[in-house]
């Protein structure tokens, strides 16, 4: 290696520990909204939680935020450090000391990038938001991969070979032998401390999640789309909105729910969160959501209410007139027939009762749920928690 090349090198190894540093600080960062959100009773709000699609506390709640009850904020911040001290050896005079630090160093780099499109499908995909400090990360792993590359000494087919050699350093003599095998069974220890202490948490959170039940006194029409056993003597009431993503993320909750419970009916009303039918929203929010929620009752005449509603919440982010028109054709309902129904003033009628009836609530969002016995919770909730209100709900 010529000595420009030698300085060239030094000069992105340098480049590297920068950009590294700046996923430790990021991941701190993240650590500190995981922990209060997790500690909050709701009333927390993070920087970055800016509405339903741009929010870190949403990602930072689901399941996907910890690994064994370790918060993934602080395994990737341990990650950068690792990755910090084997660039730093390859700066320092011990860089010869150690095998293929280089190879070391482009693992780390690609299994962080293949990560971080893992977590990107589970933000778009599954929790449907997007959280601006992991975006700030999958950039940082991006240019620690594109900084490794170049900085690889070691040739593709050599890559095998170098493993070996790095687990020959690692277990080259009894002391550092012993020293890896302590350091695997203290994570290991960690991990299934964590996995323990993750079980019981969600245990406490399911009994707490009881407190939050609001009383209400108000009784309920039967005007809105009806499913699971329709003789059932319990009955669930939910009020949504089509362009609402948490709306979207509990119906495939309670198609669960309902499969498991041969008890229970669902009644579902729409809450549209838009101006043009909703007297509670003042100004443009989800402009589509009344007209989505017309469409739908009039699909339901038209004995389609469950394909079209379905259609419409796993394409939220497309709703709009042309949409719904297409819509209509594309699962072969009548065009005529649904071109009169939605100007007719008794689907008009149908709408509004579910909306007084959520205004009735006073209801400032969705989703919202009422629960056997008159008990509302608002908010998306997962299928362990709604098994555990109707169980603790059945036992009373």
């Amino acid at each position: 290696m010529t000595p420009f090349s030698a300085n060239k090198n030094k000069l992105l190894l340098f480049l590297v520990l920068a950009v590294l540093a700046g996923g430790v600080a990021t991941s701190v960062d993240l650590t500190y909204i995981h922990f209060k959100v997790a500690s909050s009773d709701g009333s927390y709000k993070s920087f970055c939680n800016i509405n339903e699609t741009i929010n870190c506390d949403a990602v930072a709640q689901s399941e996907f935020s910890t690994f064994f009850g370790i918060p993934i904020a602080i395994l990737g911040m341990a990650t950068y450090l690792f990755s910090m001290l084997i660039v730093s050896l390859r700066i320092s005079r011990f860089r010869d000391r150690i095998p293929r630090l280089d190879a070391l160093q482009l693992w780390i780099a690609a299994g962080s990038v293949g990560y971080s499109l893992f977590l990107a499908y589970i933000c778009f995909a599954i929790i449907h938001a997007w959280c601006i400090m992991c975006m700030v990360l999958y950039l940082v792993n991006f240019l620690f991969l594109a900084l490794s590359i170049p900085l690889s000494e070691t040739p593709t087919k050599d890559q095998f070979r170098a493993f070996r050699e790095i687990l020959a350093w690692m277990f080259g003599t009894k002391l550092k032998a012993a020293l890896f095998i302590l350091l695997g069974l203290a994570a290991l220890t960690t991990f299934t401390l964590g996995g323990i202490r993750d079980y019981q948490a969600e245990q406490e959170r399911l009994e707490k999640l009881l407190s939050r039940l609001t009383p209400v006194s108000q009784t309920f029409s039967d005007v809105g789309s009806i499913s699971g056993n329709l003789n059932a003597s319990k009955t669930l009431v939910v009020f949504t909105d089509y362009q609402c993503p948490y709306c979207m993320k509990l119906e495939l909750t309670l198609d669960e729910l309902l499969a498991k419970r041969p008890d229970l009916r669902l009644i579902r009303k729409d809450f549209p969160l838009d101006m043009a039918c909703n007297p509670l929203i003042t100004e443009p929010f989800h402009n589509a959501s009344c007209l989505s929620a017309t469409y739908a009752l009039c699909a339901a005449r038209q004995g389609k209410y469950k394909e079209f509603h379905h259609h419409l919440l796993a394409n939220q982010r497309k709703i709009e007139e042309n949409f719904l028109n297409e819509s209509v054709r594309e699962l072969g309902l009548d065009e005529n027939a649904m071109r009169v129904c939605v100007e007719s003033p008794d689907v008009a009628a149908e709408l509004k009762k579910s909306i007084d009836e959520g205004l009735a609530l006073k209801l400032r969002g969705t989703p919202a749920l009422v629960f056997p016995g008159n008990r509302m919770m608002k908010g998306a909730l997962k299928l362990k928690e709604l098994e555990k209100i109707l169980d603790a709900i059945g036992n009373e």
